[in-house]
C-alpha cells in the first residue's frame, strides 16, 4: 500500500472471526496490525455478526497477550 492512501485512514472497523482471531487464536500478525494502528493513530473498532461471540470476554482474552 501507498504511504498516502494509509495517511487518509483516520478509523476502520475491523470483523472479529476470521480477521483478529479464528475461535480463540488470534491470527499471525495480529500484534504487529495493532502497533501499526497505534503509530498511525488510526482509530478502530471490532465488529462481528456471528451471534456466538461474546465481543468482551474476546477482548479479555486477547488484551492478557500484551
Amino acid at each position: 500500500m501507498q504511504a498516502s492512501f494509509l495517511a487518509a485512514i483516520r478509523a476502520i472497523i475491523i470483523d472479529f472471526d476470521g480477521t483478529v482471531a479464528r475461535g480463540s487464536q488470534p491470527l499471525p500478525g495480529l500484534d504487529e496490525f495493532f502497533v501499526l494502528l497505534h503509530q498511525r493513530q488510526i482509530a478502530f473498532t471490532i465488529a462481528t455478526n456471528n451471534t456466538g461471540i461474546d465481543l468482551r470476554l474476546a477482548a479479555l482474552s486477547l488484551a492478557a497477550r500484551w
